[in-house]
């Protein structure tokens, strides 16, 4: 039985700003796998270089020592170091949208301050990305000068050429689902934009090579209330429609109704299912719809009020009968005056007895 779990996050030794996946972690994982093979899916932007090749070592320690499999799939993004992370799988699935990313190490930040330091920070660099270059080509088919080549491009793999030199060993079709994540990091860039730190330097290159090689979700909005909504199958000049993916603030699956400046959409589990443009209100259409409704409802009040005055006369008419005194002459002479029929009929019967 596979014991299932995700890294996800930016990778590093220790937590600082919340999101990191850090060894410790790994750690319990491991202990709570106790000995069983271990399915993992990966979800990650990178991070420390070193961290990363910890956690390779880590992984492959516990495959040895438990005889255990190791199945690393992406669940998101698989870049920078992360790809290191990925590489511990004997089994390693990518999907037909979302694959690995590398690129040359880089300083995440730097006290030198003196040509000399530079010039060592330059040396330790070089020997970074000479150490991530033999690393690749010792767990893929790559040479060490084609591992250099691609870091230097800043590479975004796809899925067949991770195929082609083991960088894989299988692809999953995943139709739309890969466009969900896809939407689901350009919706955390555009907020992590707003929140500039050294961080931002990975998801600069990972949405630059999104930019440059796969399909972009480049519809996105921005809420009243500050929720950032990506349309991650619609493009920047399309306009939202019922019936279409949308990621509200990472969430995929979102239900409820959001707003935009020009939009009121409902969701419901991650499709749009109404969408009000807004822009498109006529107000003097408005006005004289409701005018028109006015009129028709003020219509339908003088109907009902003359209705209801026919009610008023006739229940009076009855109310008037059931009133009438009861017993003696007086009291029917007066009853018959009131109602002309009866008047009528005694007057018939007073001259046919008259005539007797």
């Amino acid at each position: 039985m596979e014991f299932r779990f995700k890294i996800k996050g930016v990778i590093n030794s220790f937590e600082m700003w919340g999101d990191e996946y850090t060894p410790e972690m790994l750690d319990a994982q491991l202990a709570l796998a106790n000995g069983s093979d271990l399915h993992i899916d990966i979800d990650s932007i990178g991070g420390c270089v070193h961290t990363g090749i910890s956690m390779y070592v880590t992984l492959r320690r516990y495959a040895e020592e438990h005889n255990a499999k190791i199945t690393t799939r992406t669940s998101g993004f698989v870049a920078s170091i992360a790809t290191v992370v990925f590489l511990s799988g004997d089994r390693r699935i990518v999907n037909e949208f979302m694959q690995p990313f590398i690129h040359e190490p880089y300083l995440e930040w730097s006290e030198a301050q003196t040509a000399d330091e530079f010039k060592k920070s330059y040396t330790d660099l070089e020997k970074t990305k000479q150490l991530i270059a033999e690393f690749y080509s010792k767990t893929t088919s790559l040479s060490i000068e084609s591992a250099l080549e691609i870091m230097a491009q800043d590479t975004w793999m796809s899925a067949d050429e991770c195929l082609a030199i083991g960088f894989a060993t299988e692809i999953e079709k995943l139709s739309n689902a890969g466009m969900k994540i896809a939407a689901k990091f350009k919706s955390k860039y555009t907020k992590m934009s707003k929140k500039p730190d050294t961080r931002m330097a990975w998801y600069q290159k990972i949405a630059k090579a999104i930019a440059l090689e796969t399909p972009k979700a480049e519809l996105t909005l921005s809420t009243v209330d500050e929720k950032t909504i990506v349309f991650p199958t619609l493009e920047a000049e399309d306009t939202p429609t019922a019936g279409i993916a949308i990621v509200v603030d990472d969430n995929a699956n979102y239900t409820g109704e959001v707003e935009t400046d020009e939009f009121v959409i409902t969701v419901e589990d991650g499709m749009t299912t109404e969408v009000f443009d807004k822009t498109e209100v006529d107000e003097e259409a408005v006005i004289e719809d409701l005018l028109a409704k006015v009129e028709s409802l003020q219509d339908e009040l003088a109907k009902a009020n003359a209705k209801a005055d026919k009610y008023a006369k006739l229940y009076n008419s009855i109310g008037s009968k059931k009133e009438a005194p009861k017993g003696g002459k007086e009291s029917k002479k007066k009853t018959d005056e009131a109602d002309p029929v009866m008047a009528a009929v005694n007057k018939i019967k007073e001259r046919q007895k008259n005539k007797k």
